[in-house]
């Protein structure tokens, strides 16, 4: 009994590890190619959240920020669900271009975009 015991917690571990490995990867970035400077160039500034997304190579989230950000990116299934936590200033006169990349180890069929837990509506570029 004791084996199986020893069994389905080394199991339970390893699939909880193996969750997490899975997570896509994300960081911030402080400087941008020109590629992707171009699409910040051409996004709306009133627009909070616009994504560029790439099946092939990295993606990226590209923000109008008027105060800090958290990010987290979490796949479901086919759906990738980005979260932001955004500590919005009342002074809206300094918002920041903020870019992160992220790495997705799969493709994706549906991207949402949550700001401080409401989904929200975001502009797609595609590579």
């Amino acid at each position: 009994m004791k084996k199986w015991a020893i069994l389905i917690v080394l199991l339970t571990i390893v699939v909880a590890c193996n969750d997490e490995a899975s997570k896509p990867s994300i960081e911030k970035l402080d400087e941008v190619n020109e590629n992707v400077q171009a699409v910040i160039d051409m996004t709306s500034d009133d627009k909070f959240a616009s994504v560029i997304y790439s099946e092939a190579a990295t993606s990226y989230l590209l923000l109008n920020a008027t105060g800090a950000v958290k990010i987290d990116v979490t796949p479901e299934g086919s759906k990738l669900n980005i979260n932001i936590d955004h500590k919005v200033k009342d002074d809206v006169r300094e918002v920041k271009d903020i870019t992160y990349a992220f790495y997705l180890d799969q493709p994706y069929d549906k991207i949402h975009v949550f700001e401080n837990g409401v989904e929200i509506p975001f502009e797609v570029w595609t590579e």
